[in-house]
């Protein structure tokens, strides 16, 4: 079994201030959306060019940053 990790009442130290945030307040920010947004495509089902357009998200994901490197590379600026 995993051991539990316990949240102390007041934070002393950043470690535990950063946990606090994750925990409380940026994972139901992440959560509620979602699962209203889940809720919202149970009734209806996806467009057709919906995957068609994650995809481009993926591909430009993949792309820009060696998109960026390459025009480094020809402006010819050191880093």
């Amino acid at each position: 079994m995993r051991p539990r990790m316990r949240i102390p009442d007041r934070a002393g130290d950043s470690e535990t201030a950063l946990l606090r945030y994750l925990v409380y307040g940026l994972l139901p920010a992440w959560f509620i959306p979602g699962l209203l947004d889940w809720n919202q495509h149970r009734r209806r089902p996806l467009p057709a060019g919906y995957f068609a357009t994650i995809g481009l998200g993926v591909i430009a994901t993949i792309v820009v940053p060696y998109g960026e490197e390459l025009a480094r590379c020809v402006k010819g600026d050191k880093e």
